[in-house]
């Protein structure tokens, strides 16, 4: 019996102490309130529950300017090659040969190879295969005036005005023929009429003449002299010639033949876009609080990086945002001033210099406070 009271109240003297120190331990909980698991921030919650890294971008340099667009209209030759040649105040090479329905790619990558271009971040091509091609100007290029393209087209096959026979001369109708306007951009060409087995031939007449100046040349030859045709149509062609009077009204008469040889058809380069001088966007990431383990994420673009680590060096971070699709190739540069995490620097360059962009977003939910990391 005495056994049994003295283990009685050994048991009942240690159930106050148990008592106390669940008190004490529910103390900082009674006193400070339950801790909000939930980052206001937008961040996911670190691994340790109660302190959220978020993730800070801010615009440092905000992107301003405009890069140079040129045009490159297309040669609309029939065949043959053209060069392009960029003159940057020190060099002036040529491309490779360029055929008439080059595409897209294939004169991005022609300019790309000119050492005075210096590689893809440079230059950007855009526009339809067979041209026109719209170049811009990026990375080093970018926000500055730029020399003109130029261009080489002496291997360009040009195709002439056509002369076709509209309406037939006699039964009552006089004969219309209509010279086709030609693709040639530039030179003169000549016409000729063979009547009663006489040849004439016109002086020179521009690409782009006015069917009046097609009316003065015809006239002049002697077998045309007078008012004999009446010519319409619209400067630059196509031209229609009625033979009206003088003996060829309503009468069957030979085509117009059309001498060509002096037409060239080299591609026109013209500026589209005039540049703005300005600068590349930097934006700042830092962590707060500073990180101590785990991986994070960056978006832009719509777009999302594979995980990042906590610690990653200033070329890590450049790898994973080269890795969207809405970041061309060498078009970011990061640089930090520790030799690895944060704070990195990230400048926009290459196509996506001289402009204003979005703040790079971000994933913290896996990092891990400095404080917790140790």
């Amino acid at each position: 019996m005495e056994a049994f009271t003295t283990e009685h109240i050994a048991f009942r003297k240690r159930r106050p102490r148990g008592i106390a120190l669940i008190l004490l331990s529910m103390l900082p909980v009674l006193l400070l309130g339950c801790p909000n698991p939930v980052n206001d921030g937008g961040s996911s919650s670190s691994g340790s529950g109660e302190i959220a890294v978020t993730l800070n971008a801010t615009e440092t340099t905000k992107g301003s300017g405009t890069n140079e667009v040129q045009r490159i209209s297309s040669p609309g030759a029939s065949g043959g090659s053209f060069r392009l040649s960029f003159d940057n105040g020190t060099l002036a090479p040529a491309t490779g040969d360029l055929y008439v329905d080059a595409t897209v790619g294939e004169v991005q990558a022609a300019l790309e190879q000119l050492r005075s271009v210096d590689g893809a971040s440079n230059v950007f091509v855009t526009g339809a295969d067979g041209g026109p091609w719209d170049v811009e100007f990026t990375g080093a290029l970018a926000a500055a005036e730029q020399r003109e393209i130029t261009v080489d087209g002496t291997a360009l096959i040009l195709s002439l005005p056509q002369v076709t026979e509209i309406t037939p001369g006699g039964g009552g109708r006089n004969e219309v023929q209509l010279i086709s306007s030609t693709n040639a951009n530039g030179g003169t060409f000549t016409l000729e009429f063979d009547y009663n087995g006489v040849q004439a031939t016109t002086f020179n007449i521009g690409i782009d003449a006015t069917p009046a100046y097609i009316d003065i040349a015809l006239e002049a030859l002697f077998d045309i002299a007078g008012d004999r045709v009446e010519v319409t149509g619209s400067a630059g062609g196509p031209w229609q010639v009625e033979f009206v009077g003088g003996g060829l009204e309503e009468t069957d008469v030979p085509l117009l033949g059309v001498d060509g040889s002096n037409l060239t058809g080299n591609p026109v380069v013209s500026e589209e876009i005039s540049h703005a001088p300005g600068d590349n966007e930097v934006q700042t990431i830092e962590f707060s609080p500073a990180a101590g383990g785990g991986e994070f994420t960056l978006g832009f673009g719509g777009e999302t990086t594979p995980r990042i680590p906590y610690d990653a060096t200033a070329t890590g971070v450049e790898s994973a945002l080269q890795e969207l699709s809405s970041v061309p190739e060498n078009s970011v540069s990061v640089t930090s001033t520790a030799a690895t995490g944060a704070p990195w620097e990230v400048e926009f360059t290459g196509r996506l210099a001289a402009t204003d962009h979005e703040l790079l977003s971000g994933d913290t939910s896996e990092l891990v406070p400095a404080a917790a990391g140790q």
